[in-house]
């Protein structure tokens, strides 16, 4: 896992009591800086969900998308 994934998820950190307060549960999958995917598996409420998304392409500009993976 490179820079990329950890920073990620340490700004996921950040966000996860809140997430988590809504009923969500979010874990960083990995980061292809090539592509500029990123994969979170992700269960909760919808809108949470899309804040994840939009928290994570605000604070990552090089991340073009972020992929909500369900949990197995």
């Amino acid at each position: 896992m490179g820079y990329k994934w950890q920073a990620v998820n340490a700004h996921i950190e950040i966000l996860r009591p809140a997430i988590r307060n809504y009923g969500g549960v979010v874990e960083v999958i990995s980061v292809d800086t090539t592509s500029g995917e990123c994969q979170v598996q992700f269960k909760g409420p919808a809108p949470i969900g899309m804040g994840i998304q939009a928290a994570i392409k605000d604070k990552f500009p090089d991340i073009k998308s972020v992929v909500l993976v369900a949990p197995p």
